[in-house]
């Protein structure tokens, strides 16, 4: 059902142009979202978080492999190199993000599961 602000076309020939206007519409007022910042969790946040991926790993919950996604995530998650409490941009998230998938992507067991999920369509759980 439409709501008060849906609009609809009935002629094929104008949904473009229509479209098109609309969004310029939209885009008077238009401002980008201030960049958000973060606080990162440093060191303190990384040894809480490997040792909980120690202690999934130590009773079975967690693979050897999970552990090492884990804490490259960890290190996303943390900030990196970043002390406690340093402020950190979407983009020093992004970068840490980015180091970590090419590392992981270099292991055996993270093209494993790459290619397990094309094939399958589902998840991995690789116990090396």
């Amino acid at each position: 059902m439409f709501g008060e602000r849906d609009r609809f076309s009935m002629n094929r020939d104008r949904l473009l142009p229509e479209a098109k206007a609309r969004a310029l519409t939209l885009a008077e007022n238009y401002a980008p979202a201030k960049e958000s910042t973060f606080t990162a969790l440093g060191t303190k946040g990384l040894d809480a978080m490997q040792a909980i991926l120690d202690a999934l790993e130590a009773r079975g919950i967690a693979t050897p492999h999970d552990r090492a996604v884990g804490k490259h995530l960890a290190r996303v998650l943390c900030g990196g190199e970043l002390k406690e409490g340093e402020k950190m941009s979407e983009q020093d998230v992004l970068v840490l993000e980015r180091e970590a998938f090419l590392a992981l992507c270099e292991t055996p067991a993270t093209v494993a599961r790459i290619e397990h999920m094309l094939a399958e369509g589902k998840p991995l759980r690789n116990r090396t």
